[in-house]
């Protein structure tokens, strides 16, 4: 988990309308209304927003009722809905909405060394994130109830390009 946390709770009903949404580079972010509010997710404005500059984030978004028709991204990272233990009675991806970790088309500079021998971001060690099946990564549906409409789109392709600096002692 990054060290960026944010939390937004609520016990009604909550509908949140952007462009897209998404968690900046290595944060966390939760948005959770009650057992019984829905949660809704929708899209504002026209098209396809770019890749965001940010990767290795995290969302996740608990209610008693998720419906997502907007854009969720978090590239590298991490996408939840719904609650693993069992509060959300229905999770429905709508026609048009796009849930996705993937980081294709985004070329994003993200650490550097100065010695050659370890790299750094924001002045701690690069951790790789994801790898051996870590469920914290990638998208997680959880609901008593699980509904993906046609045209819903869940991107788990991959891809980016992370690029970093490096010092090399000489004239």
């Amino acid at each position: 988990e990054g060290t960026d946390r944010t939390l937004l709770r609520g016990n009604a009903d909550l509908e949140l309308l952007a462009a897209q949404i998404y968690p900046t580079t290595g944060a966390f972010g939760q948005i959770e209304t009650g057992a019984n509010a829905t949660l809704r997710i929708g899209r504002a404005g026209q098209g396809t927003p770019e890749q965001p500059f940010s990767v290795f984030g995290r969302l996740a978004l608990i209610a008693g009722k998720v419906e997502q028709g907007g854009v969720l991204r978090a590239p590298l990272g991490g996408v939840s809905l719904g609650q693993e233990t069992g509060g959300t009675q229905s999770v429905t991806l709508l026609p048009g909405s796009i849930t996705s970790v993937s980081a294709a088309g985004l070329v994003m500079p993200y650490g550097a060394t100065v010695d050659g021998l370890s790299y750094l971001f924001g002045g701690e060690a690069v951790k790789l994130v994801g790898a051996a099946g870590d469920s914290l990564y990638g998208v997680s549906l959880n609901g008593k109830s699980i509904d993906v409409r046609q045209d819903a789109l869940i991107d788990l392709s991959g891809g980016g390009t992370l690029t970093g600096a490096g010092f090399v002692s000489g004239r």
